[in-house]
């Protein structure tokens, strides 16, 4: 069995600290970079994961950064809540975050343990239609989980650049 030895002395535990120092120095001067890419990353996957209709929900989803670190993606649809959480019976997307979110947004389960039992709508044949509503389709949710698989992998590409 091989042992490993390691011997330190004052002047290798100083090196170490500089280069701890200068990594760190190096990590906070990229988080611009790390937070941009990050956001392209999760934008990019929740456009492929929305499901397309006329397309204006997929082609609403951008990054945007205001390049002090501070990267977001936004859908600007009017029914991107719609789509992300659902409308209607059952858990929102599955997501924990998402059931979070729709219970601050007013969405309460009643006794069964699911959503609101429905309502009619009008349809385009002149006839009202019922609808217990759509499942959430958690297309940010999916962005959000794919960047926060890179982070490392994001983080140590832009130390090293």
């Amino acid at each position: 069995m091989t042992t490993l030895t390691a011997t330190l002395s004052v002047d290798c535990l100083g090196g170490l600290q500089e280069a701890i120092l200068d990594y760190a120095d190096r990590i906070e001067g990229a988080c611009p970079a790390i937070a941009e890419s990050l956001a392209q990353t999760a934008a990019e996957t929740a456009r492929a994961a929305c499901p397309v209709d006329t397309g204006s929900l997929s082609s609403s989803i951008a990054a945007e950064s205001d390049g002090d670190g501070t990267a977001r993606v936004v859908a600007a649809s009017e029914h991107a809540a719609f789509v992300e959480f659902g409308t209607g019976i059952g858990t929102p997307s599955g997501h924990a975050k998402d059931v979070q979110a729709m219970g601050e947004g007013g969405y309460v389960v009643n006794g069964t343990g699911k959503g609101e039992s429905g309502w009619a709508f009008p349809a385009s044949d002149g006839t009202w239609k019922w609808t217990h509503g759509q499942s959430g389709k958690g297309f940010m949710a999916a962005g959000v989980e794919e960047a926060r698989s890179r982070v490392a992998e994001v983080a140590r590409q832009a130390v090293r650049r």
